[in-house]
């Protein structure tokens, strides 16, 4: 069983590709004891540095990473009290414009994968931080043409 549940809702629709595409992330504690997070919820990539969330679109049906990056940002760490204990079964969300974030090549139907990961390699890890990459479960949306 997962420790972290992660559901992602595609609020906009219909997903046009000039058009904003607000996501929304909640995180679920599955564990039987609170879990250290960090509540914060920033959006970045895989790659970069400062955040806790970071996302990957894929071709329907297939392996092939389409996202591309839109945007350079500079963000401080998380101060201390952005840590917080998660009591089981209890949520943390956030939502963001997946199309601020990440570029797609055109219209067409793709599969959303949201990644969580609190413990990148630069940050300051406190002591009981839920450690790892944690991710949903692949979101199949449909993104089309501006009318």
């Amino acid at each position: 069983m997962k420790t972290l549940r992660i559901d992602v809702q595609i609020i906009t629709q219909p997903v046009r590709i000039s058009d904003p595409c607000l996501i929304e992330v909640k995180l679920t504690s599955q564990s039987a004891r609170p879990m250290l997070i960090n509540r914060r919820l920033s959006v970045g990539y895989q790659d970069s540095h400062a955040r806790e969330l970071f996302a990957k679109v894929f071709r329907q049906g297939s392996d092939e990473v389409l996202s591309k990056r839109t945007k350079l940002y500079d963000r401080d760490f998380s101060p201390p009290e952005h840590y917080v204990r998660l009591p089981p079964m209890q949520t943390a969300s956030t939502s963001f414009d997946l199309f601020d974030w990440y570029s797609l090549p055109s219209a067409g139907d793709y599969e959303l994968v949201i990644y969580y990961q609190a413990d990148e390699p630069l940050t300051v890890k406190p002591v009981g931080l839920l450690l790892g990459i944690h991710s949903s479960a692949r979101i199949a949306f449909t993104v089309v043409k501006r009318d």
